[in-house]
């Protein structure tokens, strides 16, 4: 039982009926269930915004920004990519649309939303709003707009400050445009604010239990004391730079505005897209010098990992701040060892929105490493933390119980919510009379007098990349659905270990939805922080015998992922289950269902071939575009059963345009046969022999190994190889012929050279004995065309690496010569016989080429794609590079963030495409951007493997390149994500038709931008190697394009990632930076406003 108290300030609260009121409160004289108390709380209420508590006298937040403005007036506040302001410019600036705001009424405790992207603007708009006596309301216009829209309602707010471009993003009774001209020739002098501290400075929305998002009030007096309580632990001042990392959504973005402009700092203005390249964020921190960061673990994981891809560089950090999540001091092992554990000093701050932002402090140190639980140090000087029982007592030391916070940081409470104000915020009987502390809702234990541990939640919430986010808010939202009976949503782990929000749901009776619309309704009513990253189908969920979820029998995300990638509808029909048996047996899956998109399920242009070729042995054939046409089991089983299906072409079991008898009696003893050679092979022979660059089409693919090196063992493996793979053993007569010939050789010896690198280190040696060794051209009339290297290193590793010139091998045939060198020579070792698959003979891609070149209706298909098109231009190419130069690596790599990939995955089955397909989408808007052309032309590496059996698993040059062309002009991201899938298909029949034919039929060169998609699953060798291991892989080529743009998976971390290398003898140098840069902004767009129009700028 309770009863109802109050303050001094007429703040209302519950207390336990059975203990004494606390000093400074008063009972009431309501007592019973807490559901009678809470009801009259919320009669008694006054206001939305309840009592405004009095201070003494403390300062306002723009007041001590005006000091600084007026003490530091020249020196630089804020930059903005380009932009640079000065305290007085801002102070101005922020004055003038205070005097707008103030016209139309703006005053105290009047809330203004502000909807802005991250930018000076903001700045500008959030010091307005308090300079005119307000308090700021974050509306992030990337919100779904349902949820702005409550937010709006809820918060009683009549005016959004914002661009005029945002003006459609959220609905207010009146809008004030940051880029309104008229504003210039307002009075730039500071206002006379009429705020006291006790006042709102922002209401920030959190995650709320009962479904609704609920306003957290803070006043002026809760910021400017968060800063009086730390400056002496971390001295802010003059010469420090922040940066804005944060949306200002979340509260970690108070900490790092204020930080900076309370004590004359710079602030650094991160734009979106760097934000999420952890990359390019690193290189924003080193150029601007950035003294003190402040980061959710998760994003400080992603940095440190860029840190040391750029080989630990010099920063002039020396404050990271950790907040926003729990720490997991394991991951800071690697950052220490390279930066040591003084500068930067890591401090890890637990803290809640409710509380304003950082309740403790605990500076970090590698003797940390030894702990398992999350050390949140001590409370700030003027907050008080708590450990209490269910009865509100104190619990021993090293007793586990909920953490409430008390003192100066505790927010003044829930707007317009009394009764959970009143749950939320209690009296605190161990502080001065009439003082309330907050239920965080968190575990905790006191392991001394000084330091306190964090265990994890006490009630349902949950926090995950840096928001704090009630289950029960997006249960109900997916609750509102009408076909959703059930639902519950939990965090679980993917196989890597990432955390990642999950919802199970089961079905209303005769539900018809899908995965697809269930996901697009919840994203529109949620922002994309809180949307389940997996969304599970389950017939109904496990209870236990107490009624109560139990959540041990929920399935793990493993198994749930692939049940709920789409509805599993069983097979009706004999084509259906025929087809259902081949995909399962071909993407080795326990399960599928006919709406499954062979796609988004784990197929591809790779794992296509053998499932062509086994439909057709099982009595199911169909062409491989019409795999593309009709993705799904149900729609492929239609197509076939209406006898409009084709089948996979077939090559001529004779040999392709037979060689004259006359050439082939002359051929020596030691060649078996001799075909023509494909148009790509010519193409890539004519370049290499005009070009005189030993290093073109000069290919290189290097492992590190660790376990036995046995000379031996390595020959026997190559012997293996050659024998099954004839272009292994073949070279080139390119004398006296229309197009080289490619001859078969009976037996070769593959060169094997160990270099003894004892003494060198490892790291270093492969690629600078690369620099002198790619010079070493091949004679294209001598076999081999390939070459083995191994360096011998100390630690009894060594590298394995094999060169090849580009005519023999393409790049998925690289890596599956690798792979089967890496088992073969594993088998080798333990005497263990390798069970060779038929490998596929060259020729049968010849002469399917062959059939393609000599169609008609290809012909016409690549004109009518060519009609007016013009090629990209990017310009003179300034003289950078010497012929001497390597430029084997790409120029420009971003590895994308696991989160980005994940949502590109869940669009592109939204939208029922490949993840190709956004991919490319993304890098038609980036040439659209870089080059301002709406008609856009590029370069697509298209596979034209033979739909056989094996086909996978055989070495070749089974590529071409084909130009795909779009329209951006009016399109949205998921309009031209669509677009583009439907181009892919299109193409596929004609795909072998050759490039130089293409060339030569419209008379013009497509592209000269060519883009690569590849996911080299095949070097996923862990479960296949039991007496070596392989890592650190490295690829190296080079073509004669002038861009090229590659999106591939590293086989190790499984990480995408995007990388662009340019021949910087006829391309601008940074080219490759700015279109890697805009295809990265690019993909963050497309996956966060799918059915936003394509802008034309970044």
């Amino acid at each position: 039982m309770f009863k109802v108290v109050k303050n001094a300030e007429a703040a209302y609260s519950l207390w336990p009926q059975a203990k004494p009121v606390p000093e400074g409160w008063q009972e009431t004289g309501v007592q019973g269930s807490e559901q009678d108390c809470l009801a009259d709380i919320a009669a008694r209420w006054e206001g939305p915004a309840g009592a405004v508590p009095q201070h003494g006298p403390a300062t306002c937040l723009h007041e001590r920004f005006e000091e600084r403005a007026r003490e530091d007036g020249d020196a630089v506040a804020l930059v903005d990519g380009s932009r640079t302001i000065t305290y007085r410019e801002l102070n101005r600036a922020s004055n003038r649309l205070a005097h707008r705001l103030r016209s139309s009424g703006v005053g105290r405790e009047s809330l203004v939303g502000v909807c802005a992207r991250r930018g000076a603007d903001l700045v500008v708009a959030l010091l307005a709003v308090l300079k005119a006596g307000g308090g700021y309301l974050p509306l992030d216009p990337d919100y779904p707009e349902e949820r702005l829209r409550y937010i709006v309602e809820d918060a009683g707010c009549r005016i959004v400050v914002g661009p005029d471009a945002l003006r459609g993003t959220v609905e207010a009774p009146e809008w004030v445009a940051l880029d309104d001209a008229n504003l210039a020739a307002l009075p730039d002098d500071n206002l006379e604010s009429g705020a006291a501290p006790g006042n709102v400075a922002y209401v920030i929305y959190t995650s709320g239990s009962t479904g609704a998002p609920k306003g957290v009030l803070v006043s002026h007096a809760n910021v400017t004391r968060l800063f009086e309580a730390t400056e002496e632990e971390f001295g802010f001042g003059r010469d420090d730079v922040w940066t804005l990392f944060h949306s200002f959504a979340f509260d970690f973005s108070v900490w790092e505005l204020w930080g900076a402009l309370l004590y004359g700092g710079r602030l650094v203005v991160v734009s979106y897209p760097t934000s999420r390249d952890p990359e390019a964020f690193l290189r924003l921190v080193r150029s601007e010098g950035v003294t003190v960061l402040n980061q959710t673990p998760s994003a400080f994981r992603q940095l440190s990992r860029a840190a040391e891809l750029a080989s630990w560089p010099a920063l002039a950090l020396r404050l990271v701040v950790f907040g926003g999540e729990r720490l997991e001091l394991a991951g800071l092992s690697a950052w220490w060892e390279h930066y040591g554990d003084t500068s930067p000093q890591l401090v890890n701050m637990y803290g809640i929105t409710e509380t304003t932002v950082h309740v403790t402090l605990r500076p970090l140190a590698k003797a940390d490493l030894d702990r398992t639980v999350s050390p949140i140090g001590r409370p700030l000087a003027d907050l008080s933390l708590y450990v209490l029982d269910g009865n509100l007592d104190p619990v021993p030391p090293g007793t586990r119980g909920e953490l409430f916070v008390g003192g100066a940081g505790v927010s003044r409470g829930y707007r317009g919510r009394p009764e959970l104000t009143a749950q939320r915020f209690l009296p605190d009987p161990f502080g001065p009379p009439g003082a309330r502390m907050y239920r965080t809702g968190d575990v905790g234990s006191a392991a001394d007098n000084v330091e306190y541990l964090f265990h994890g939640r006490a009630d349902d919430q949950v926090q995950l990349h840096g928001f704090r986010i009630e289950p029960g808010e997006v249960e109900a939202t997916v609750l509102r659905h009408r076909e959703v009976r059930d639902c519950a949503v939990a965090v679980v782990e993917r196989a890597s270990g990432e955390p990642v929000l999950a919802c199970y749901w089961s079905p209303a009776p005769d539900a018809t939805v899908t995965l697809a619309e269930l996901r697009a309704a919840v994203a529109d009513q949620l922002p994309a922080h809180m949307v389940p990253s997996a969304f599970i189908r389950l017939d109904a969920l496990p209870m236990t015998v107490n009624g109560k979820l139990d959540t041990a029998q929920l399935p793990g995300l493993q198994d749930a992922e692939r049940a709920g990638e789409e509805d599993l509808a069983a097979p009706r029909t004999a084509t259906e289950h025929a087809l259902a048996l081949v995909w399962r047996e071909v993407l080795d899956l326990d399960v599928v269902g006919v709406n499954d998109n062979f796609f988004t399920i784990g197929g591809d242009s790779i794992t296509a071939l053998p499932l062509v070729h086994r439909a057709e042995e099982a009595g199911v054939p169909f062409a491989i575009e019409d795999l593309f046409a009709y993705p799904t089991i149900a729609e492929l089983a239609e197509r076939v059963a209406s006898g409009d299906g084709g089948s996979a072409p077939v090559a001529s079991r004779e040999e392709p345009a037979l060689l004259p008898e006359s050439y082939l009696r002359t051929l020596p003893p030691e060649v078996e046969a001799a075909y023509p050679a494909s148009s790509l092979q010519g193409g890539i022979i004519l370049h290499s022999m005009m070009s005189g660059d030993s290093t073109l089409y000069h290919d290189l693919g290097s492992v590190r190994v660790r376990g036995l090196l046995d000379p031996g063992a390595l020959d026997r493996a190559w012997r293996r190889l050659t024998g099954r793979h004839e272009l292994l053993r073949s070279a080139f007569d390119l004398t006296g012929h229309r197009v080289p010939v490619y001859q078969v050789h009976r037996s070769v010896d593959v060169p094997v050279e160990i270099l003894d690198a004892q003494h060198q280190d490892p790291a270093e040696a492969v690629r600078a004995w690369w620099r002198t060794q790619w010079k070493r051209g091949f004679d294209l009339a001598a076999a081999p065309l390939v070459r083995c290297h191994v360096h011998d290193f100390a630690d009894g590793s060594f590298q394995l690496s094999v060169s090849a010139h580009h005519s023999i091998l393409d790049g998925w045939s690289f890596s599956v010569l690798l792979s089967e060198l890496l088992t073969t020579y594993d088998n080798e070792l333990g005497g263990t016989p390798t069970a060779d698959a038929p490998a596929l003979p060259f020729r049968e891609f010849v002469a399917l080429e062959q059939q393609a070149t000599a169609s008609e209706p290809a012909k016409q298909y690549w004109q009518q794609v060519l009609k007016g098109a013009e090629p990209l231009s990017f310009g003179p190419a300034a003289a950078t590079a010497s012929a001497d130069e390597p430029l084997s690596d790409p120029d420009v790599t971003i590895v994308l963030e696991s989160s980005l990939s994940d949502r590109i995955e869940e669009l592109a089955a939204s939208v029922g495409t490949s993840v190709k397909s956004v991919y490319l989408a993304a890098h038609l808007a980036a040439l659209r951007r870089l080059t301002g052309r709406e008609d856009v032309v590029t370069g697509l590496v298209a596979s034209g493997r033979p739909e056989r059996a094996h086909a996978q698993h055989s070495i070749g040059v089974f590529l071409n390149s084909v130009p795909v062309r779009a329209d951006l002009a009016g399109q949205t991201w998921r309009t031209l994500v669509r677009h583009v899938s439907e181009a892919e298909r299109d193409l596929m029949p004609h795909r072998r038709f050759p490039l130089v034919e293409i060339q030569r039929t419209t008379g013009q060169e497509p592209f000269a931008v060519l883009f690569n998609f590849t996911s080299m699953h095949v070097l996923d060798l862990q479960d296949r190697l039991s007496r070596i291991a392989a890592s650190d892989w490295w690829f190296s080529d080079h073509n004669n394009l002038a861009v090229n743009v590659e999106v591939d998976c590293d086989p190790e971390s499984g990480r995408w990632q995007l990388s662009v290398r340019i021949d910087r003898r006829r391309v601008s140098p940074d080219i490759a930076g700015r279109l890697a840069e805009l295809m990265n902004e690019a993909l963050g767009e497309c996956v966060d406003s799918p059915d936003s129009l394509l802008s034309r700028e970044g």
